[in-house]
C-alpha cells in the first residue's frame, strides 16, 4: 500500500514536470516568432479532450503590437513633418543663395499656400518680388507685411530687411544725381511712412532738381517748422535754376569760365564711329566699350557684358523703374569694385544692367555718374577723356 502510494506521487510530480517543460517551451517558441506570426492563434491541445486552449500572450502581444507603435508612429510622423518643413524652406533659401529666383517664385507660393503664417517665408516672398518685379514693389509688399506683425523679433527683421535694401539704393541714385530714378523709388515708400526723415529729404531734392517746386514744398511741409532740411532744399532749388522765390533773399552770381591751363593726370584716348564717342571700360580683367553718353544719369551695360563681371565684384542693389527711349523699363542696379577706363582707376562705381541682352557693337553706355564727375573733361577736338586726379588720388597713384 505504501509502494503504491509513493509511485503515484513520484507519477504525478513527473506529469507536472512533463506539463511545465512543454509550456515552457511553447513560451520561449512564441517569443521567437516574428511581428506577423504573432498575431496568429497560438493553439494548445490537452490529452485530457479535444477542447482548444489558446494562451492569453497571443491577445497581449497583439494589443501591444498595435497600440505602442501606433503612438511612435504618431510621434514620428510630427518629427519629420518638422524636419520637412525645415528641409523644404532650406532648400528655398539655397535657390535664392543661387539667384534662381524665377524658379523660386512658384515653389514659394506653394509654400505659403502650406504655411501662409511663416514670417521668413513671407520676408523671402518679398526679396522674390524685388528680383522680378522692382525693389519698390517688394518694400511695398513688406510694409504691408510689417503693418500686419505682432512679435517684436518680427517686426525688427522685416524693418531691419527693408531699411538695409532701400538705403543703398537711395544713396546710390543720389551720388549718381539720378533725380527721375530717385523720385519714382521713393514716391510709393513715403505713402508708409509719411514722416521719415529718411524718405523725405532723397524725395524733395528730387523734386528741387527736376525742378518741380510744388512738389518739393508738398514732401517739406511733412517736417517741423524750422527743420534744416527746408531752407536747405530751397537752397540747392533756388542755386541750381537761378532763380530767387519769395523765401530765397539772394540770386546765386553766375561763375565766371577758368581760362587758367587745365592740369591733366591722365588722358584716356576715345574712338569714334558715326559721330559718337567709345571709351574703355573694364572691371577686373574683362574689358568691355562703352558709348559716351550724356543723357543717361548711370553707367549701364548690357545683359551679356553684365555676366562677364566676376560674382565677387558685383554688389546687387536693387531693381529700379528707369526712362529710356520707348518708355520706362526695369533695370537692376548693382554696385561694381575694380573698375578701370582706360589708365583711371575707380574704386567702385553704380552700374545700371539694361533689359536687354546685347547691344549693336558696344557694350554700354558711360553715363553721367562718370562723366558729370568735376574732374572729368571731355576734349572732342583730341578725342580724349581728361581726367584730374584729387591730390589724395594722386599722391597714391605715384605710390
Amino acid at each position: 500500500m505504501k509502494i503504491a502510494l509513493v509511485l503515484s506521487c513520484l507519477i504525478n510530480i513527473l506529469l507536472i514536470g512533463a506539463v511545465y517543460i512543454l509550456l515552457n517551451n511553447q513560451a520561449s517558441s512564441w517569443l521567437r516568432l516574428d511581428p506577423i506570426q504573432k498575431l496568429l492563434p497560438s493553439v494548445l491541445e490537452t490529452k485530457t479532450g479535444s477542447m482548444q486552449h489558446t494562451t492569453s500572450l497571443a491577445p497581449l502581444s497583439r494589443l501591444q503590437s498595435t497600440q505602442r507603435p501606433a503612438v511612435q508612429v504618431s510621434r514620428e510622423q510630427s518629427l519629420d513633418a518638422r524636419m520637412l518643413d525645415d528641409l523644404s524652406f532650406a532648400a528655398l533659401l539655397s535657390l535664392a543663395e543661387e539667384g534662381e529666383w524665377q524658379t523660386l517664385a512658384p515653389q514659394l507660393t506653394e509654400y505659403l499656400y502650406q504655411y501662409p503664417e511663416h514670417v521668413q517665408a513671407q520676408l523671402l516672398e518679398g526679396r522674390v518680388i524685388i528680383h522680378t518685379q522692382t525693389s519698390a514693389a517688394g518694400l511695398e509688399y513688406l510694409y504691408t507685411l510689417l503693418h500686419k506683425l505682432n512679435a517684436p523679433q518680427d517686426i525688427e527683421l522685416v524693418a531691419s530687411y527693408i531699411n538695409e535694401h532701400a538705403q543703398p539704393i537711395i544713396d546710390a541714385l543720389t551720388d549718381n544725381q539720378d533725380w527721375t530714378a530717385l523720385a519714382t523709388f521713393v514716391e510709393p515708400l513715403i505713402q508708409y511712412e509719411s514722416q521719415a526723415v529718411t524718405y523725405i529729404e532723397p524725395l524733395a531734392l528730387a523734386y528741387a532738381m527736376l525742378n518741380l517746386p510744388d512738389a518739393m514744398e508738398n514732401t517739406l511741409a511733412s517736417l517741423p517748422n524750422g527743420h534744416r532740411l527746408i531752407q536747405q532744399t530751397r537752397r540747392l532749388w533756388s542755386e541750381q535754376f537761378a532763380i530767387t522765390p519769395d523765401y530765397a533773399r539772394t540770386q546765386r552770381q553766375p561763375t565766371l569760365p577758368n581760362n587758367q591751363a587745365r592740369q591733366v593726370d591722365i588722358t584716356v584716348a576715345l574712338s569714334q564711329r558715326e559721330g559718337q564717342w567709345f571709351s574703355p571700360f573694364s572691371v577686373g580683367s574683362e574689358h568691355f566699350e562703352l558709348l559716351l553718353d550724356t543723357g543717361a544719369s548711370t553707367t549701364a551695360i548690357s545683359g551679356d557684358a553684365f555676366l562677364r563681371i566676376p560674382k565677387r565684384q558685383r554688389t546687387f542693389l536693387g531693381r529700379i523703374l528707369i526712362n529710356t527711349a520707348s518708355g520706362q523699363a526695369q533695370a537692376r542696379l548693382y554696385n561694381v569694385t575694380n573698375v578701370a577706363i582706360g589708365a583711371w582707376k575707380i574704386a567702385q562705381l553704380d552700374v545700371l544692367v539694361l533689359p536687354v541682352e546685347r547691344l549693336s557693337g558696344f557694350d554700354g553706355l558711360l553715363g553721367m555718374n562718370v562723366l558729370n564727375r568735376s574732374q572729368v573733361v571731355i576734349d572732342q577736338i583730341s578725342g580724349a577723356l581728361e581726367v584730374r586726379l584729387s591730390e589724395l588720388s594722386r599722391s597714391q597713384r605715384n605710390d
